[in-house]
């Protein structure tokens, strides 16, 4: 069955869901929902829709999947923060000053994981099992999210000029871990920023304040520009999933996600148990190879591959148990010296 992936995770999703069918979920009121795609292959830098708080009600919008923190420059880091590890959110100030009131719930109908074999890779859909097609059962992902505007950006910019040496860029450092060496990660540079940006402005009088994080906590407009971003958390893997990949995102239950949205009740701290694998009946199934590419939005992306009808070379056939060719034992031989078939 090959090996299975580490690292990073959940870079794709689906998300069949009808906007008038988003109306079942409770929510106040929808918002940009415009922006919304039904898609069977949505990767990073897609709309979706997304659950989040304001002054007491649940509101419904489509935002744009990999988070832009408030203090970025542009809003470029949006295809590498698509993915924050549980753990360690709390420890990191690039989501460290999201848990308090900018958590999040994603709506979807599953994930995608591969699971490389060679060269080759597998993918697999992972979803809840549907019985009932008239009463579909979501995935709902744990998240953060942040907004963006470019006026905001301009303004938090440094006013203090650098001089030819500061401009002069620093080569990329080298992070080194047990088993891999790799260039450090556009996360690592945005904790770094978040670790030197100061959160603060000028009163009258010339002092300087430390800003409330609920200053930008305001009633979601529907005017409102800005750009409304956001991440998945990821845990580690349940064991019946482990052996395609060693995370897997936070999956909530209905009850876990309200209390989740409920940044005026529940703190993180209150929160931290829902953090978990989900240990509930989730099934996964191999899909068509089609779901490599993202231009590729059909439903074959997520219906279950029919291994008798995939063509030959498909990657399917690494997976089937290679028929053994040694030569017809005789009749007279102990049935015992031949053991079962296992897959």
């Amino acid at each position: 069955w090959g090996e299975k992936k580490t690292g990073n995770m959940c870079g794709r999703t689906a998300c069949t869901l009808a906007p008038d069918r988003l109306q079942n979920v409770r929510a106040s009121r929808m918002r940009h929902i415009d922006k919304y795609r039904v898609g069977y292959n949505n990767g990073p830098g897609t709309y979706n829709p997304v659950l989040f708080k304001h002054h007491g009600e649940i509101v419904l919008q489509a935002m744009k999947w990999g988070l832009v923190p408030f203090y970025s420059k542009e809003p470029t880091s949006a295809y590498k923060m698509i993915n924050a590890r549980s753990e360690e959110v709390h420890m990191k100030s690039s989501f460290k000053r999201l848990l308090k009131n900018k958590r999040c719930v994603i709506i979807a109908d599953g994930f995608f994981e591969w699971l490389p074999h060679g060269k080759k890779k597998q993918p697999y859909f992972v979803r809840f099992p549907q019985k009932d097609p008239e009463n579909f059962k979501p995935l709902l992902f744990a998240g953060l999210y942040d907004t963006w505007s470019e006026k905001r950006a301009t303004t938090d910019e440094p006013t203090e000029k650098k001089t030819d040496s500061q401009k002069k860029k620093r080569p990329k450092k080298e992070v080194k871990t047990e088993s891999v060496s790799h260039v450090k990660s556009e996360e690592d540079e945005q904790e770094q920023a978040a670790n030197n940006h100061t959160i603060s402005d000028t009163t009258r009088n010339g002092n300087k304040r430390i800003k409330n994080e609920t200053e930008d906590h305001q009633p979601a407009d529907e005017n409102d520009d800005k750009l409304y971003t956001y991440t998945i958390l990821t845990t580690s893997s349940n064991k019946a999933l482990s052996w395609l990949h060693d995370r897997m995102p936070v999956l909530l239950t209905p009850d876990e996600a309200e209390k989740w949205l409920d940044v005026d009740t529940y703190s993180f701290e209150d929160c931290v148990s829902f953090l978990k694998p989900y240990t509930a009946d989730l099934e996964f199934y191999p899909v068509s190879t089609a779901v490599n590419s993202v231009k590729n939005q059909g439903p074959e992306c997520v219906a279950m591959l029919d291994e008798k009808k995939s063509k030959a070379g498909d990657i399917t056939n690494f997976f089937k148990r290679k028929e053994k060719t040694e030569p017809k034992p005789d009749l007279k031989t102990e049935p015992s010296s031949f053991s079962s078939s296992s897959s």
